[in-house]
């Protein structure tokens, strides 16, 4: 069918006859284009349903392509077009690294981390941290959420805040002055 649609379309003079052959091949190609595009569809979607009964799972399958940004606001205007997305990051980006550090920020090098310390944090400028802000965190942990590789869980530091929060305060207050977090806690 396709074929003969080729050697019909390629050929210079067409009589009547050829041009509504040409016509009705177009239609019947398109039509079995579309029944082929539609038994695909539905298989995808039975067997979704079948084996993980989501037809979400199916229709993510059968979705041609997914944008990574739809759009992004530049200040001014909303940029929608992909090359212009592109061409924003980049410059956000090449701005980004080619600032220098801020005044007062010194590099300290540390072999076991290598990390930037302000210099305002090397002269101990922050403020202690006070049990009513553990107090307050601990009160805003969400209920029923797995506990993590301590097993301990939400519930449990709720029920027993009144007794840890002096403990965690100097514990943290001890880790903001040493400036060291203990080897446990970077466990995987």
């Amino acid at each position: 069918m396709i074929s003969r649609r080729t050697e019909l379309l390629n050929k210079k003079d067409k009589s009547k006859e050829m041009r509504h052959e040409l016509k009705e091949l177009y239609k019947k190609t398109n039509r079995a284009i579309r029944q082929d595009y539609e038994n695909h569809r539905k298989i995808i979607i039975e067997r979704n349903m079948a084996t993980f009964r989501s037809s979400k799972r199916a229709f993510k399958e059968l979705s041609s392509h997914k944008k990574w940004i739809q759009g992004l606001n530049d200040g001014k205007y909303e940029i929608k077009n992909r090359e212009d997305i592109i061409k924003r990051a980049t410059v956000f980006y090449s701005d980004l690294y080619r600032r220098p550090t801020q005044e007062g920020a010194q590099k300290v090098e540390r072999p076991e981390t290598n990390i930037i310390i302000e210099s305002q944090l090397k002269e101990n400028s922050l403020d202690p941290i006070n049990e009513h802000e553990i107090a307050r965190h601990i009160k805003r942990l969400k209920s029923e959420k797995s506990p993590g590789p301590d097993k301990i869980t939400n519930e449990a530091l709720k029920l027993g805040a009144h007794i840890l929060v002096p403990y965690l305060t100097k514990l943290f207050n001890m880790i903001v002055e040493q400036e060291q977090i203990p080897k446990q806690w970077c466990r995987l």
